[in-house]
């Protein structure tokens, strides 16, 4: 539209392309879409003094945040996530899960982070025995389902091969007993036509880490007075402190990442 306006022989029906195109531009979105990027930026945890920044300036946390925000811009039609939470404080992944809850297009995503999912999806789509399987609801529902659906599976595998053991128990008392000969055959005819399905092995992989420990802990775990970090942008907290006892389970949050990253530095 600039270049029309520019034009010195701007004429009426260059009026008129411009007020289309205008038109066209007010309908995408165009007349706010620096306003909604800087809103999407904003609730994804950039602060507005990085808004401007280069990439190749930003560090890797506000770079991931970006390229989510440019994911997210312009309500695509299909959005296509992969472990959007990585690196996101717990403020961020709410205000993501309710903007993706709420949104009226395609989401595709793909993520550890189950609550999130729950939060999310309306459908699952497992991957598994070299099959995709569809399954309405979100990530417990799923859970609840494919474990049903192995059981119901197993139990009638196991109906399938007790009927069959006791089949052949019979053929091999009777086989050579000319009055039961007949209900011998028959019976070998049944083994026949028993479905006993093989159980195909998971491709899943559940891997853990686990501690052994040396000794049992006491009572006491930890206890912290007055701890302190900083570093060169500033203080990261202050006058911390902390008495973990036995069987103490603690979540450590913060909307700095530095921050916990310094505090399990410190304790190592």
């Amino acid at each position: 539209m600039d270049a029309l306006y520019a034009k010195p022989d701007f004429s009426d029906e260059d009026g008129v392309k411009a007020a289309e195109l205008g038109g066209d531009y007010e309908e995408m979105g165009g007349w706010m879409a620096e306003s909604d990027a800087g809103t999407l930026l904003s609730n994804l945890g950039v602060k507005e003094d990085k808004h401007f920044v280069l990439m190749k300036d930003l560090d890797t946390k506000d770079k991931v945040r970006v390229l989510l925000a440019q994911a997210l811009f312009g309500n695509p039609d299909v959005l296509i996530l992969d472990e959007p939470t990585n690196d996101l404080d717990v403020e961020t992944i709410s205000w993501l899960e309710d903007f993706l809850a709420n949104y009226e297009e395609t989401v595709i995503v793909v993520s550890h982070d189950r609550h999130f999912l729950d939060a999310v999806c309306t459908d699952v789509a497992d991957i598994d025995f070299a099959k995709i399987n569809i399954y309405s609801g979100n990530y417990s529902f799923w859970y609840e389902a494919s474990q049903l659906s192995q059981r119901q599976r197993a139990q009638q595998n196991k109906k399938a091969e007790d009927k069959k053991k006791e089949l052949e128990e019979f053929i091999a008392r009777f086989s050579s007993n000319v009055a039961k000969a007949k209900q011998a055959t028959a019976r070998k005819k049944m083994i026949d036509k028993l479905n006993i399905e093989k159980m195909p092995h998971s491709s899943r992989r559940y891997p853990a880490i686990i501690f052994e420990q040396e000794r049992e802990a006491g009572d006491q775990i930890l206890e912290i007075e007055n701890m302190s970090a900083s570093n060169e942008e500033g203080v990261l907290f202050k006058d911390l402190n902390l008495n973990l006892k036995k069987g103490d389970k603690v979540a450590v949050l913060s909307r700095n990442s530095q921050a916990t990253t310094a505090f399990f530095q410190i304790l190592e």
